[in-house]
């Protein structure tokens, strides 16, 4: 069962997701299995181990569909292209799936704060610079860069920051882009 609660954006709906009885017992037998076995599972049936929260976000609605579509395309293969940063840098990607007959994604649900909100607002100049760098170069490692500097795009989390809506992402950052951002934004 999935319960649904607010958010601030439209088109992203958090989710509770409810197991079932029988899921339920399903997921706690597979816990006496061998690990590799536990492995094996999870990875052929990953519905069965979802959070108990998570993000569904659709395509964005817009007059343009071509160009919604794009973008969507383009934040699914950033998120398969940055698949070892999963749940560290940006939120896991469980996938790809319809809801009311438009494409989604379905997301790891991360909690903390937007930089973008007042709490958000509780660092020094130096200490965001400090982990936005780190989120940057662990993008840049994987020659993607998140062009949408909004500080609505990344979320405090226990200490840390994560990046979100990578949809305006771009690949194949060359090296002149990358010193030009580097001198640009983070040297004083």
């Amino acid at each position: 069962m999935l319960l649904r609660f607010p958010t601030c954006i439209p088109h992203v709906l958090g989710l509770r997701i409810c197991p079932s009885t029988m899921a339920s017992f399903f997921t706690s037998a597979i816990q006496l299995l061998p690990a590799f076995a536990q492995s094996w599972i999870q990875a052929v049936f990953p519905e069965w181990f979802l959070p108990g929260r998570a993000i569904l976000k659709t395509q964005k609605p817009g007059e343009d569909q071509e160009i919604m579509e794009e973008y969507f395309d383009i934040e699914v293969k950033v998120y398969q292209r940055l698949n070892p940063l999963q749940g560290a840098i940006i939120p896991k990607f469980y996938g790809v799936l319809r809801y009311n007959g438009t494409r989604a994604m379905l997301l790891e649900y991360l909690g903390g704060i937007s930089l973008s909100a007042p709490e958000g607002a509780t660092m020094t100049l130096e200490e965001l610079s400090s982990l936005l760098q780190l989120c940057y170069q662990a993008l840049h490692a994987f020659d993607v860069h998140q062009d949408d500097a909004n500080l609505s795009n990344f979320q405090l989390v226990d200490g840390k920051i994560k990046v979100l809506d990578l949809e305006s992402a771009v690949f194949h950052y060359s090296a002149d882009q990358r010193a030009t951002f580097w001198r640009r934004v983070f040297t004083t």
